[in-house]
């Protein structure tokens, strides 16, 4: 009788431990909610600058902006890929100017102006600045640009009357039926590297030169892991894909 009583109570909490587990599934199946769980609050960089955090029961980070569209013709793990110079500017003053092409997601500037040399020496222009892609963690600036400035008044267009240094010597450089007159200065300071060269066009008046502006950090400096070098030869083809296409109208 003592045995008989002992199994009813056993079957007995059984029975109501099993009730418990299917109610409590029942109410999270009726629910359709899971446990709320609360993410960690560090967030990811996205190669257009934004940041993203975490969502979701996994707790998974978010979308980048962007991040379903339709690849564009540059990547940021291929800067030598072919692009397509899909804008064009054109700047012409009294009958005289210029027009060029330029690709997508590059950042025209109208007003920029070149103050190397001091007060009222400024060389007017326009600058692209690059594609936020190509300096997406590797060791390039994203103050990097290639300009068109001009100089009037000169009586020989040459190289070095775009850059501050008197040392500079240009020489000449044939690409096809143009020649430019090309000089190149390089600088350093903090960690930084700082990279210009001037492609003149020696039969234009007033004066107009192509400026390649690269800066870029020591990789040294950067935490182990924390960049790669960039891709130069990918950033100087997309360089000389825009100068080509520039054309000196009248």
């Amino acid at each position: 009788m003592k045995q008989t009583h002992i199994f009813i109570v056993v079957l007995a909490a059984v029975i109501i431990i099993g009730g418990v587990v299917f109610l409590s599934k029942k109410q999270t199946t009726a629910t359709g909610q899971p446990q709320q769980i609360a993410c960690t609050t560090d967030a990811k960089q996205c190669p257009d600058g934004s940041y993203v955090g975490r969502q979701g029961p996994q707790c998974e980070f978010a979308a980048c902006p962007g991040a379903n569209a339709a690849p564009s013709s540059v990547s940021s793990n291929n800067t030598s890929a072919p692009i397509t110079l899909a804008h064009l500017y054109e700047n012409k003053v009294n009958g005289v100017g210029y027009s060029i092409r330029y690709p997508d997601l590059y950042k025209l500037d109208t007003g920029y102006t070149y103050d190397s040399f001091g007060p009222n020496k400024s060389i007017k222009g326009v600058k692209f600045t690059i594609d936020p892609k190509f300096s997406y963690k590797t060791n390039l600036s994203a103050d990097s640009y290639i300009s068109v400035e001009q100089k009037p008044g000169t009586n020989v267009c040459s190289a070095n009357l775009f850059l501050n240094d008197v040392s500079v010597l240009p020489h000449k450089q044939s690409e096809g039926s143009m020649t430019y007159s090309v000089a190149t200065v390089n600088g350093a300071g903090a960690g930084n590297r700082y990279e210009e060269t001037v492609y003149a066009l020696p039969n234009s008046n007033p004066c107009i030169a192509v400026r390649y502006f690269i800066h870029y950090g020591v990789l040294e400096n950067y935490e182990p892991g924390a960049v790669t070098a960039y891709d130069r030869e990918g950033l100087l083809s997309q360089f000389d894909a825009i100068r080509h296409s520039l054309t000196l109208t009248i």
